[in-house]
């Protein structure tokens, strides 16, 4: 029994070094959100009751229910299955289910179109290739926040730290 249980966990251990390095490969790797730096995104993200926040590259679910305690609805997009489900068990536990949804797919899935704020913390990689996609899809006046990384032909229009915070579509003049 003790030799099954010592396989099984050199190999779960293994599998969640290999997502890992996958992540780093792929721009983004798991590195949780310091708290304060949470707080900043939220606040930068100026979420209100019921905005939909979609958090790209959502790792443990930090910024998600961060999200969803100021009042948004959140969904994440996370392919590292360990996060994944480590993030969804937290949301459980914490009694966020009916405000939280986490897909365990690529974040190019997610629907920008819909989105009032969208999160990221990823490389500079992932953000250059996403620039052109948040500029076209996003809807008008939806608030794009980035940690770390900023988009490297958008100005932002604010910036604290290194949080930034963007307006890919501008804001409807007819508003």
């Amino acid at each position: 029994m003790y030799q099954f249980i010592y396989i099984t966990g050199n190999i779960l251990l293994a599998l969640y070094f290999i997502y890992t390095l996958l992540g780093i490969w792929r721009g983004a790797p798991p590195i949780p959100t310091l708290k304060n730096t949470r707080e900043t995104m939220i606040r930068l993200g100026e979420i209100q009751q019921d905005d939909l926040v979609i958090d790209l590259g959502s790792g443990d679910g930090r910024v998600l229910i961060s999200a969803a305690r100021a009042g948004g609805r959140a969904i994440g997009y996370e392919l590292n299955p360990f996060l994944y489900w480590y993030s969804r068990l937290v949301i459980k536990v914490l009694g966020l289910s009916d405000r939280i949804t986490v897909h365990r797919q690529t974040l190019w899935d997610a629907p920008f179109e819909d989105a009032d704020v969208i999160t990221a913390y990823l490389g500079p990689s992932v953000m250059k290739a996403l620039e052109p996609i948040v500029t076209s899809k996003m809807k008008v006046g939806a608030r794009f926040v980035a940690h770390a990384f900023p988009f490297p032909n958008l100005s932002p229009i604010e910036r604290c730290g290194k949080v930034y915070k963007y307006l890919p579509r501008g804001v409807d003049k007819a508003s």
